[in-house]
């Protein structure tokens, strides 16, 4: 998992060839995928197969935590503690990564 940073005002297109993508989401942005648009709120998530095209437009600065995946990678469950509340997501979301 790695916590991505984007915005503010900005438009960002994602398509991924190989993996799955899971997002987990802080803010509130308008999200296009495969050209529907959804409106993603704080505690919202998405998961995306390969070869779809996502388009987000940034309002704010944005963090959200994400994993890109291939699920034929995997011959065991994988698992990954976020803690118990939202509250201590938000809190992982705010720490910084190394630069």
């Amino acid at each position: 998992m790695a916590t991505g940073v984007h915005g503010p005002h900005c438009v960002e297109r994602e398509l991924s060839l190989r993996h799955w993508t899971l997002h987990l989401y802080t803010y509130t942005a308008r999200l296009l995928i495969n050209g529907e648009e959804y409106m993603i709120r704080p505690g919202c998530a998405t998961v995306n197969p390969p070869y779809v095209e996502t388009v987000y437009h940034f309002e704010q600065k944005s963090r959200h935590l994400c994993a890109h995946f291939d699920p034929r990678l995997f011959n065991r469950i994988i698992r990954r503690e976020l803690g118990d509340s939202p509250m201590h997501i938000r809190q992982k979301l705010r720490h910084k990564p190394p630069e």
